[in-house]
């Protein structure tokens, strides 16, 4: 199984702390795109553990559900996991209900059970 992680739309604040969770977790590669086209693109080349998206995408100012439903979309790249990371639980619902797998809110990145949760991808 891969190890890469594709990082969507976070900011240069948030993705260091994202990619230290996913360190400990058993990810090694990780690459950073800031919109939902250069995302779909990016899966249909690259076989990627998990995709981990914003519940805002910065560039291109979609939601998540956004990237999640374009991945699913692609015959090459629909069999990816795509987490959107919110703390809202409404959002979690819809992310699960078009086929995304759980997420969590940012604050929650420095938790154990982020790493757990995360681990799931790399073994």
């Amino acid at each position: 199984m891969a190890k890469a992680v594709l990082l969507v739309g976070h900011c240069d604040l948030d993705s260091p702390r994202i990619e230290k969770a996913l360190l400990l977790a058993g990810a090694g590669i990780f690459e950073n795109v800031h919109t939902i086209e250069e995302a779909v693109a990016k899966c249909e080349a690259t076989e990627f553990a998990l995709v981990v998206g914003n519940r805002v995408i910065g560039f291109d100012q979609e939601g998540g559900l956004h990237l999640l439903t374009a991945i699913k979309a692609s015959a090459k790249a629909k069999n990816t996991p795509v987490m959107i990371l919110s703390g809202f639980a409404e959002t979690q619902e819809a992310v699960i209900a078009v086929g995304g797998v759980p997420g969590f809110g940012k604050d929650k990145l420095e938790d154990q059970t982020v790493v757990e949760e995360f681990s799931k991808y790399f073994r």
